[in-house]
């Protein structure tokens, strides 16, 4: 069952919601937060602050999905949208296979080309977790994640703390500035999943 919900969640993708942190911070404390915390533990408030997120994330947008297997020399790419709006969040894919993901008061749906819609009650709470990633919810993440600086410039790493999180996820990494633009999953299989989100081209 866990890794049956991890094929649906990595190739479904991401959930969009709400997530607040001000935007109107001083270039220096962000500056001297990132100095300090630098191959540290971080708390929820010092990741935020460290992506500098604002509280005005944008409801949709397109996104990149590369899925690398360890047996296969190139990763396999998928295309699509996301948009999130009155309590209802759609995850687009449109190439190479046209399908949807779909989150409606609460519940999860598969949705294939043919428009049959199937049922995923097992995996909201893993969709929950996803949907704080997207977002930058690092309240919410704190509770199955530990977060640290990450090497990479404008990243944060995230471990599991949740054993089950930990059978689909090794690690995460969250990455951007003002609002996440990179989402990689890192597969306890050695697998891994990078999606890239462009806001402008979806405005």
């Amino acid at each position: 069952m866990i890794m049956r919900l991890a094929l649906i969640i990595v190739t479904a993708g991401l959930l969009s919601g709400a997530s607040a942190f001000a935007s109107d911070k001083p270039a220096t404390l962000i500056a001297s937060t990132a100095a300090a915390i630098k191959e540290s533990t971080l708390t929820a408030t010092q990741a935020q602050q460290l992506l500098n997120l604002t509280d005005d994330l944008p409801n949709k947008a397109r996104f990149n999905q590369r899925k690398y297997f360890k047996i296969l020399p190139t990763p396999f790419e998928s295309t699509g949208h996301y948009q999130y709006k009155d309590n209802q969040f759609l995850w687009q894919t449109l190439t190479p296979i046209k399908s949807a993901f779909v989150i409606e008061q609460g519940t999860a749906f598969i949705v294939d080309a043919t428009g049959n819609k199937v049922e995923q009650p097992q995996a909201q709470y893993f969709v929950q977790l996803l949907q704080a990633m997207i977002t930058g919810d690092f309240n919410r993440l704190g509770q199955a994640f530990s977060f640290s600086a990450s090497a990479q410039a404008d990243c944060v790493d995230m471990s599991p703390l949740d054993h089950n999180i930990e059978q689909l996820f090794s690690a995460v990494t969250l990455c951007g500035q003002q609002r996440i633009t990179q989402v990689s999953l890192f597969e306890a299989t050695g697998n891994r999943t990078e999606i890239d989100f462009d806001y402008a081209s979806d405005q």
